[in-house]
């Protein structure tokens, strides 16, 4: 799901492509984690977790909010983004344990960054750290064989479109997440002239 909420969802059949919105690799950031051990992308989501936590709070708490363009996301719009995705993320995992192939309606990522205040920088930091602990822990929770359960997506609200999702691509497009949003982060700081760190390597 990435920025601005207008970005349109394609469900391709093919395995290792892009499934019912859920990301595994990115020609745009460079991400691919199409062969990478979900155990692995696990403790991935908690260290880029950290490094987008990291680029937020040195952002200067005057710049957080101002957005570099009319249709583009400020600092704070990107962190409240993630909020939501990760809570979605887990919420997927979590009905994707309770039901054999769940069929699940995900939210707009557009519409609830717009219909939700960020709160205090603070808040909105701890809101986020919480995120990833819990998802952190659900993923966990798994276990290898969990890894292949399933959901079904319905991309009503979009454009119709349905499609069976494993879990452990639901892992995949969280990471994404974090790995895509942090480089907007990066890039939205140096548009709204609050210099931020070399991405990492």
């Amino acid at each position: 799901m990435c920025p601005a909420g207008r970005r349109e969802y394609r469900v391709r059949r093919e395995r290792d492509d892009l499934m019912a919105g859920m990301i595994t690799h990115c020609a745009a950031c460079g991400f691919d984690a199409r062969a990478t051990p979900v155990a692995h992308v696990t403790a991935q989501i908690g260290v880029w977790g950290s490094r987008v936590e990291e680029e937020y709070r040195d952002c200067p708490p005057a710049e957080r909010g101002r957005r570099p363009a009319t249709d583009r996301w400020s600092v704070s719009e990107y962190v409240l983004h993630l909020v939501h995705a990760l809570s979605t993320s887990r919420w997927f995992v979590e009905q994707g344990l309770a039901a054999d192939r769940p069929e699940l309606t995900p939210p707009d990522p557009g519409e609830s960054v717009a219909a939700e205040p960020a709160g205090t920088d603070d808040e909105l930091a701890a809101r986020f750290g919480r995120r990833v602990d819990r998802l952190t822990e659900v993923l966990v929770s798994l276990g290898p064989g969990g890894y292949e359960r399933t959901i079904v997506l319905g991309w009503s609200r979009i454009r119709g479109e349905i499609g069976e999702v494993p879990l452990g691509d639901v892992a995949r497009n969280a990471l994404h997440e974090l790995v895509h949003h942090h480089r907007d982060l990066v890039d939205v700081r140096r548009a709204v002239g609050a210099p931020a760190a070399e991405a990492p390597r």
